[in-house]
């Protein structure tokens, strides 16, 4: 019966060690995102403090920039293959 016991003993010494170790798992990893979500969040408060700029300036100046960019690379392609590409439009996705 001694045997037994011991067995039992082991077994439930086993499964406390696993479980105090997966809750203090649990905690550590709570904690660190507890700090961590600090750290965003104030980082976001001085994110919206910053005053807005204008974008339509901007939008034009990026749509000129993404047509050379677009011709940039067909044209890159065309010389490779020696196929020639024509731009017929542009759509706005």
């Amino acid at each position: 019966m001694s045997n037994l016991q011991t067995g039992f003993n082991g077994f439930l010494m086993g499964f406390g060690t696993v479980f105090v170790i997966l809750v203090l798992l649990i905690l550590f990893i709570t904690l660190m995102s507890a700090i961590i979500n600090i750290g965003s969040r104030k980082q976001k408060e001085t994110d919206i403090t910053e005053p807005v700029k204008s974008i339509s300036s901007e939008v034009e100046d990026d749509e000129d920039e993404i047509i050379a960019v677009i011709t940039a690379a067909i044209a890159c392609m065309s010389q490779r293959s020696g196929k020639k590409y024509k731009i017929r439009s542009f759509k706005k996705i």
